[in-house]
């Protein structure tokens, strides 16, 4: 536990910075059904940062009412650009994928070895926040889900997204059952 809280803490700490990027963020978010590209940018590409968990852990499959649904239909995809001003004369943009319409909440995707001004974003699909939905519905995100013709978004997948996830997850309780392994064989010697 002590060891998963300092990775945290960490992480944490080290995403700061990038906060303060997103106020000199463009996102672009194209789709069906909009007349034209929504552009966010100053508090709108503040917003995004704060509800689309972009810097928070993500699931190797969509998160749908708080259990992970592999097979959940998550309605048509919207490409979204997000371009940085990193501060030091670069400019640095990456992709990901948005579901705005997906059941129980808008899913966002992010794949796999996103990296921005320092920075790396974590791979997979995270619920967003019904806030986000409600702030894209009044730039011009149509307020249900368009006809696509039956074409549908559908999941990305990525063989190693699942994988790496488990295998992060269980090195962190491996690390963690080691300090408390540790920690008590020095209480034990102490004593």
């Amino acid at each position: 536990m002590l060891v998963a809280g300092a990775a945290l803490a960490l992480l944490t700490v080290a995403a700061e910075p990038a906060f303060a990027k997103f106020e000199n963020a463009t996102i672009t978010i194209d789709g069906p059904g909009l007349a034209a590209p929504i552009e966010l940018s100053g508090a709108g590409a503040l917003l995004w940062e704060r509800y689309s968990g972009i810097f928070e852990q993500k699931w190797p499959v969509p998160n749908v009412d708080g259990g992970l649904a592999p097979d959940a239909h998550l309605g048509p995809a919207y490409g979204v650009a997000i371009r940085f001003d990193c501060g030091d004369q670069t400019t640095e943009a990456f992709a990901e994928t948005l579901y705005p319409y997906a059941r129980g909440g808008p899913q966002i995707f992010t794949g796999p070895g996103v990296r921005f001004c320092g920075m790396t974003a974590s791979s997979g699909y995270f619920p967003a926040s019904i806030r986000l939905l409600h702030a894209l519905v009044s730039q011009g995100l149509p307020k249900t889900e368009p006809a696509t013709g039956g074409l549908d978004g559908g999941s990305p997948t990525d063989g190693g997204i699942g994988s790496t996830t488990v295998a992060l997850v269980g090195g962190l309780a491996v690390l963690a059952a080691a300090a408390f392994a540790l920690r008590r064989r020095r209480t034990r010697a102490a004593a």
